[in-house]
């Protein structure tokens, strides 16, 4: 079964060297142990599959690691991670996302008032083209993941991902 659970939790394993007191508090907010559930679509085709998943992050100073799994029907489960670095000059963040059936992915974007909204470039064509935004918002112990993509890759934007997590 081929499911892009690859878009359903894309902030696992994030690596965040020289990092300000400000970005530090922002990134130990996505530390801790999280669970929750939501929605995938595979394809704009498909309906949307329920998914649970159940995440661990670990704030280090400079860098936060969170990985965990996903499953749909109780049955399938896949292992997800993401390894992000902070370019200082730029503020930007940019790294690769492990766990997609279309093999590791790039990612790009920024923080901003405590969500990461990151660009991810699949390595081959998904839903009609290689690219999709995700967001990742943290707020009072609640995590919330969603990923968009363009029918066609220029057509209306979609939601193919929404997650909400709990810490617990």
């Amino acid at each position: 079964m081929k499911m892009n659970l690859a878009s359903a939790a894309a902030v696992m394993l994030v690596n965040l060297p020289m990092v300000s007191a400000a970005q530090e508090d922002s990134l130990d907010r996505f530390a801790g142990t999280w669970s929750g559930s939501g929605t995938v679509q595979v394809n704009f085709q498909s309906q949307p599959r329920d998914v649970s998943c159940d995440l661990a992050g670990v704030s280090g100073g400079q860098s936060i690691s969170i990985s965990g799994t996903c499953r749909a029907y109780l049955v399938f489960t896949r292992r997800i991670g993401v390894k992000l670095a902070l370019n200082p000059q730029s503020q930007k963040y940019t790294g690769t996302y492990m766990g997609s059936p279309a093999g590791p992915a790039h990612l790009s974007g920024t923080m901003e008032n405590g969500s990461l909204d990151l660009t991810i470039t699949w390595p081959k064509e998904i839903n009609g083209d290689r690219t999709a935004l995700m967001r990742v918002a943290s707020d009072s112990g609640s995590l919330h993941i969603t990923v968009s993509d363009r029918v066609g890759g220029e057509g209306e934007l979609r939601t193919m991902t929404d997650i909400a997590l709990t810490q617990s």
